[in-house]
């Protein structure tokens, strides 16, 4: 979810719509995302800066050296994370970035 966060500036709402759109009636699904949307409210994760900081900061131990230190967490998350997905999302057959989480799901 904060990975969507990230690629997106749309709402909570707007974000479940999206995600439940391709399977109404699937229960199951629309509450993982409801939980997805909950944990990540728990956690303070209310925008696209709050989610690039979140996982700007949580990512920076895993990339290491390449975040300079001098760079803030969601700058570093931006310019390596949100790149990466985009580039995924774009060479399964150009789909939107919304429809790759479903290939995970």
């Amino acid at each position: 979810m904060y990975v969507l966060k990230c690629l997106t500036n749309m709402n909570d709402a707007k974000i479940y719509e999206h995600m439940t759109t391709l399977r109404r009636g699937d229960n199951s699904w629309a509450g993982c995302v409801s939980n997805m949307l909950g944990m990540a409210k728990h956690e303070q994760v209310v925008s696209r800066e709050d989610a690039l900081k979140s996982l700007g900061s949580r990512l920076r131990v895993v990339f290491g050296n390449a975040i300079a230190p001098w760079e803030e967490d969601e700058v570093g998350c931006d310019l390596t994370t949100v790149d990466l997905c985009r580039a995924i999302a774009l060479t399964i057959q150009f789909r939107r970035p919304v429809d790759s989480c479903y290939d995970t799901a």
